[in-house]
């Protein structure tokens, strides 16, 4: 989701300020005395009122004085994006995989359908080399597509600049990071627009 405010956190007592971070699965503060990653799937109540986002955790309560961010914040709590809204893949949308074998069946369900001219690539990149073959995927992308590559998290052989130096080089725009799933990350190239 990517949400981030400035704000005051109350938990067991203690008042911080600091930052607020509203992640795909989990809510993040961190402020200079109170760190909380709170999974959504622990909490166990939630309500946004006045301004105040509270929830309890773990059987305390904790309050994020959000102002008007927190009715928004409260429904993406309980309605996260789904991976295909987050990826932007939508019923009758034409794709295509190069690699990520078991994320077709997911791709389908939507209603996606595989192509060989597709408005949207993904590309699976475990390592630096892989990304080798961005030049070969843009031969089959569509004028106005995209393309996504998924690569791990955290690892050494691929990093987020090793991918957008791959993808600027090949002459793409980066648009659009998102979380793929607890071990990749996605990021999003399009072309670049024709003066």
């Amino acid at each position: 989701m990517g949400a981030e405010a400035r704000c005051r956190a109350v938990f067991e007592g203690r008042a911080s300020e600091g930052k607020a971070l509203l992640e795909t699965a989990f809510l993040l503060f961190r402020g200079p005395d109170l760190r909380l990653q709170i999974p959504f799937a622990e909490m166990e109540e939630l309500k946004a009122q006045d301004g105040v986002l509270g929830l309890v955790w773990k059987g305390t309560p904790v309050e994020l004085e959000l102002g008007p961010q927190a009715a928004r914040w409260m429904e993406k709590i309980r309605n996260p994006p789904t991976l295909m809204s987050k990826l932007g893949v939508e019923r009758g949308m034409t794709v295509a995989l190069v690699g990520l074998k078991g994320f077709r069946a997911e791709l389908e369900a939507t209603g996606a359908k595989i192509s060989r001219s597709p408005e949207m690539v993904f590309l699976e990149a475990a390592s630096r080399a892989d990304l080798a073959r961005v030049a070969d995927v843009l031969q089959q992308l569509q004028e106005k597509g995209g393309l996504w590559i998924v690569y791990p998290k955290g690892r050494k052989e691929i990093t987020q600049d090793d991918v957008l130096r791959a993808g600027r080089a090949a002459g793409l725009v980066d648009v659009k990071v998102a979380s793929f799933s607890e071990s990749h990350t996605a990021l999003k190239f399009s072309m670049r627009k024709k003066s």
